[in-house]
């Protein structure tokens, strides 16, 4: 390996290069095993039908309770008058 001879520093390189590729081809680097996450929400088939289902049902809830919340901004309650006759007794009859 002279380095003033660029011809024999490409043939060194090319060989090593050749041979690197040998060991790649031959040694084949086994696939990383899943995290336990994803074993957890992906099966065979991908996302396991449990997951799906609570996801849609947390999406709708959260979709339900945003309306419900601009609505209520939008259109507020009205305020309740407060009425003696209206009142119910703790007893549990129309008497105050």
């Amino acid at each position: 390996m002279n380095p003033l001879n660029p011809v024999n520093n490409a043939e060194t390189d090319d060989q090593s290069l050749r041979h690197d590729a040998t060991l790649m081809i031959a040694e084949p680097i086994p696939p990383p095993q899943p995290s336990t996450l994803h074993r957890l929400f992906i099966g065979k088939d991908g996302l396991r039908a449990g997951w799906s289902l609570l996801i849609f049902v947390a999406i709708f809830a959260a979709l339900m309770y945003c309306v419900n919340r601009i609505g209520h901004k939008l259109y507020p309650p009205s305020p309740k008058e407060a009425d003696p006759a209206a009142a119910v007794s703790p007893l549990g009859g129309d008497h105050p």
